[in-house]
This record gives C-alpha cells, sequence and structure tokens, in this order.
C-alpha cells in the first residue's frame, strides 16, 4: 500500500479525522440513550442526522480510498511490467545499449555493452563513454573523433568510436545517441554503440 505517497498520507489523515469524530458522535449517543437514559434533547434531530451524514461521508471516503488505491496498485503493476518488458528488449540484442545523465555518465548498460568494452556493469556505471575509448588510435583514421564527444550537449549524434578492451584490443564502433527528456526538460542521453567491421589492422 503506498503510504508513503504525499496524498495519501493526507487522505489517512483527513479520513482519521472524521473517524474520530463519528466515534466521539457515537459514544455520546449510547451515554445519553442507554447509559443516562436521557431523554432526546429538541437538537437531538439535528444531531442524528449529522451523524448519519458523518457515516455516509465515511463510507464514500473509505470506498473512493481503496479505489485510488486499487487504481494506482494496478498502474504500478502495469509499469513493472512494461519496465521488464523494456529491459529484456534491451538485453536481447547484441547492440550496446545506454543510458546516460545529464553529466554524461552511464546510469545504465546492457550486457551487449559490457561485451563490447570488456568490463561489468559496475565497472562501467558512473563513468562516461570517453573512459572506454581508445585515443591513440584517432590519429590514425580522422573519422574517430572523440574530441566531438567531449562537446555533445545532448542533440542528436552519430560518430565512430574505437572502443579499447582491458585485454588491449579495440572495437570499432558507431554512437549513436540522442536526447532523454523527462517533463520538458532534457536529462541525460540515450544511446547505441554499434559494432562495425574492422577496416584494417586491430588498433
Amino acid at each position: 500500500m503506498p503510504a508513503h505517497v504525499p496524498e495519501y498520507r493526507w487522505t489517512y489523515v483527513i479520513f482519521a479525522v472524521f473517524l474520530i469524530i463519528d466515534s466521539l458522535m457515537a459514544v455520546r449517543v449510547f451515554q445519553r440513550l442507554i447509559v443516562k437514559n436521557m431523554p432526546i434533547s429538541p437538537d437531538g434531530p439535528v444531531f442524528f442526522v449529522l451523524l448519519l451524514g458523518l457515516q455516509i461521508l465515511l463510507i464514500w471516503l473509505f470506498a473512493r480510498l481503496r479505489q485510488v488505491i486499487s487504481h494506482n496498485q494496478q498502474l504500478q503493476h502495469t509499469y513493472k511490467q512494461e519496465l521488464d518488458l523494456a529491459q529484456q528488449l534491451m538485453e536481447s540484442t547484441d547492440i550496446g545499449l545506454t543510458v546516460m545523465d545529464e553529466n554524461g555518465r552511464f546510469v545504465y548498460v546492457n550486457h551487449a555493452f559490457e561485451q563490447l568494452v570488456g568490463r561489468t556493469s559496475s565497472e562501467i556505471l558512473n563513468r562516461t563513454p570517453l573512459d572506454f575509448v581508445d585515443r591513440q588510435s584517432v590519429s590514425s583514421d580522422p573519422r574517430l573523433v572523440p574530441a566531438t564527444l567531449e562537446q555533445w550537449s545532448g542533440q542528436h549524434l552519430d560518430l565512430r568510436l574505437r572502443l579499447l578492451r582491458p585485454d588491449g584490443q579495440t572495437v570499432d564502433v558507431l554512437l549513436t545517441g540522442k536526447p532523454r527528456h523527462h517533463d520538458g526538460r532534457v536529462v541525460g542521453k540515450i544511446a547505441s554503440f554499434i559494432p562495425l567491421p574492422r577496416s584494417g589492422s586491430a588498433g
């Protein structure tokens, strides 16, 4: 139950307040009519109408609260299913798929990208693509331009890079990136690393 959501907290508070008031009013009626055997006062009908109205309000509020919580749980379940599906799709491709934050640091990489750079996700996350670029090979192939990556502001990008693995081997890739938006602003980047056939000797 999502009690941590502020909207639900206020709903619970309001429901609890009405429940306390309703309980106090019911106790008062019980004391007057049953315990003290007191006659109904002139304002009795008004009091009973208020008590009945409060009972109806509590029932409606409880039903509405259950409906909202049930809807929220369904949304969470649907979101989890869609997230699982998206992750399965990202893990089923041979293309390296990555998500970066607004500072260009990896926050998600799929298994294919791990294989491209020869590292585990724990060794990749919070680092940038430049940490895995073979800078020494740039002079031999002007199409490999990491300087462009350094200046990447988040706009659409197509760039050839040569990645350097820990064992010294290099992998030519085509980096295709685009901005990642949330609430109308850029919050990071989404990039794919597509392996390219080597047109020369290994770096």
